[in-house]
């Protein structure tokens, strides 16, 4: 499967590096290299990947899957409803060295970066980011869209609404459930429910101002 990446920003270029590495170890999973809007780019390429064009351009590799690999939990959500409403496929990409449970769920267009751990009985929904050092404790759920912070620990069940953001560093007790299009500080400790739409901070992480919905 040959696979186009849509964004060449940081993530991006984490999800191109996971790629090419499973490239050389054997993976029939092909990056053919980025297509970005931002303009202007430095460079026309990124992680030894060349940047191809902009996202109209998408028509010129109508046989190539696409991951969305932008960091900002609303405008991936768009790009991403976007490829689905073109009936582009849209790849999941889990690094080689990321242990994943026998029965765990990881949805479409998802990534899974290097050195991370999913516990059994994880469901991750569609578009997730899980960045590298991430683990997430048996039976936990994360909704589409969630993004996961490097090192973040989740206990055992945890359960991260639609939209969420967890910064990296943070620490999930079991349990413990974050709403829907919130945010948490780096570095917090959850250590009970947090509510919708909400930015929360320190150990224990306490709500702090309210979110605009998407």
């Amino acid at each position: 499967m040959k696979v186009l990446i849509i964004g060449a920003g940081g993530h991006g270029q984490c999800v191109a590096d996971t790629l090419l590495r499973g490239w050389r170890a054997g993976s029939e999973v092909e990056a053919l290299g980025f297509l970005d809007d931002v303009e202007p780019l430095a460079t026309d390429h990124f992680a030894g990947l060349p940047l191809l064009g902009r996202v109209p351009d998408l028509g010129d590799f109508p046989e190539a899957a696409v991951v969305v690999a932008v960091g900002d939990n609303a405008a991936r959500k768009r790009l991403f409803e976007e490829m689905a409403s073109l009936g582009r496929v849209r790849a999941t990409v889990i690094d080689p060295t990321a242990v994943i449970g026998s029965d765990v769920i990881v949805g479409a267009g998802s990534y899974v970066g290097p050195l991370s751990i999913i516990g059994p009985g994880c469901r991750l929904g569609s578009n997730v980011i899980v960045n590298g050092g991430g683990c997430i404790g048996h039976h936990s759920r994360l909704g589409d869209h969630v993004h996961i912070g490097p090192g973040v620990v989740t206990a055992r069940g945890a359960n991260i609404g639609h939209g969420a953001m967890v910064g990296a560093g943070t620490v999930i007790k079991p349990e413990v459930s974050i709403g829907r299009g919130s945010v948490v500080g780096a570095g917090s400790l959850v250590s009970r429910d947090l509510g919708e739409h909400v930015t929360a901070v320190g150990a224990p992480a306490r709500a702090v101002r309210r979110q605009e919905p998407w």
